[in-house]
């Protein structure tokens, strides 16, 4: 009958969810006599399927590499002209920490032609030899670019790619000439890879997420409805981003960050925030561990406890006994006040007053002086005398005691349950809930304030579109 902070607990469920886009600075609640908050570290794992993305860069690279004016010769010195063509296979990526490796594995072939000059005019016919023409089939090549990624505080991704290395796996000597014209291809080769490494980081460069994160920043900024529960205020510190690795086709890093989350009945947004704190990067582990502050005052507890109550009836003296409306109210040396107004076999109001207690350690709620007020001896109750005997006062105390790891254990299916789900399309989150605990309770006339912590593990995957 007296669980009134039963559903305020399950407002942390709330906090995480809520936390996972949370922006904007240290919290500005003065909960008295709670103590200072702790930030609130959030550190998800994201797995991103990134086939779309493979392909999209599969798509951007050229699938030849060729001297210029091909098929002509491109002369190099008034003694030498050659002409080359690479045909790269399919992309290979790799990324370890924020280091990206492309690997080409292709073929190529190359022709050149020498001659006699004399101060600087040819005076001898050209003497050609070549590799992996016909009838000789092509010669084979591998190339690698390295490229390092970074997040700007703006959340600009930003790469500096560059070849790596380029080895000639078959070796072109023309015997004719006596010359080994492999490093010929591998120069040249070098300055198309290089060229095409500055057109990936501009391209990187290029990706704007600017409204993404205006619209978020904007989001984030106001008090968050919790249907019917309150408003959630995330009052983020610092966000970071973990390093990038690449498995198979799938990308691994971890988006974390800090925050002051706090829960209130006020649903003004009294202060609201445009911005993003700065990213920098973490080496944090994956887990959240949550701390929150909840402000209610006591005239928006009345609904909530209400229906709870309206949920919950109960047997005195052999009878069922219901109660439809319950009101709170603050009194003076953290006492509260409430009126039960009753339905069912029996009806009329009860006044019981009360001073909530918090013990942290059994993580348990109670009202052990909870007794009659001097109201209910001026009010006429159909319920009769036999409600205001030693018995039913003890029992009304026994019935007040909220355990709250019997509250976690047996709401924890429903809690995991709504951390493992389809967010969208695209998105879904995966976790659980290791414990909630209750650090604080402090009842004033004007509200309630609670301390709430939580910790546990939370993860996201996404599959983007094939066309993103």
């Amino acid at each position: 009958m007296l669980r009134f902070p039963i559903r305020i607990f399950l407002l942390v469920l709330v906090v995480f969810a809520g936390c996972n886009t949370a922006f904007k600075a240290r919290s500005s609640l003065l909960p008295g006599h709670l103590s200072e908050l702790e930030e609130s570290i959030i550190y998800i794992p994201v797995k991103i399927y990134a086939k779309p993305f493979l392909e999209k860069a599969e798509a951007m690279a050229p699938v030849s590499f060729t001297s210029g004016g091909w098929p002509a010769f491109e002369s190099a010195a008034c003694d030498f002209q050659y002409k080359y063509r690479f045909l790269r296979s399919s992309l290979s990526f790799a990324c370890t920490n924020n280091k990206v490796q492309v690997t080409m594995l292709g073929n190529y072939q190359i022709s050149g032609s020498k001659c006699v000059c004399a101060f600087g005019k040819q005076v001898s016919p050209w003497i050609s030899g070549s590799c992996g023409f016909a009838p000789e089939t092509m010669r084979r090549i591998q190339i690698t670019i390295g490229s390092e990624l970074s997040f700007e505080p703006n959340g600009r991704i930003v790469s500096h790619s560059a070849l790596q290395r380029i080895n000639p796996l078959d070796k072109c000597t023309v015997t004719l000439m006596n010359t080994d014209i492999t490093p010929l291809i591998s120069d040249s080769i070098r300055s198309s890879v290089n060229a095409f490494s500055s057109f990936l980081d501009r391209a990187v460069g290029d990706l704007k997420y600017n409204d993404l994160i205006q619209k978020i920043a904007t989001l984030t900024g106001k008090k968050i409805s919790l249907a019917g529960y309150g408003s959630l205020k995330l009052n983020t510190s610092a966000i970071h981003v973990g390093k990038i690795n690449l498995l198979g086709d799938t990308i691994y890093f971890t988006a974390g960050f800090r925050c002051f989350p706090e829960i209130s009945s006020d649903s003004i947004n009294h202060q609201s925030t445009r911005f993003l704190p700065p990213i920098t990067e973490t080496n944090e582990k994956e887990g959240f561990r949550i701390q929150a502050n909840a402000s209610y005052e006591y005239f928006f507890l009345d609904s909530m406890l209400s229906k709870f109550a309206r949920q919950n009836p109960f047997d005195l003296d052999g009878k069922q006994v219901r109660i439809s409306q319950v009101n709170i109210r603050g009194l003076d040396n953290n006492r509260i006040q409430l009126k039960l107004q009753f339905t069912g076999s029996f009806k009329g109001i009860l006044y019981l007053t009360g001073t909530p207690k918090l013990d942290e350690k059994m993580q348990q709620i109670s009202v052990p002086d909870l007794d009659y007020s001097l109201k209910s001896a001026d009010l006429v109750l159909t319920m009769g005398k036999t409600l205001y005997n030693k018995k039913i006062i003890t029992t009304l105390r026994s019935k007040a005691v909220l355990n709250l790891n019997d509250l976690f254990q047996k709401n924890k299916p429903g809690l995991d349950s709504m951390m493992s789900r389809t967010i969208s399309a695209y998105v879904s989150s995966e976790g659980a809930i290791q414990g909630i605990r209750a650090r604080g309770m402090v009842v004033n006339k004007d509200n309630l304030l609670l301390q709430l912590s939580a910790q546990g593990n939370l993860s996201l995957s996404v599959s983007p579109p094939k066309k993103f």
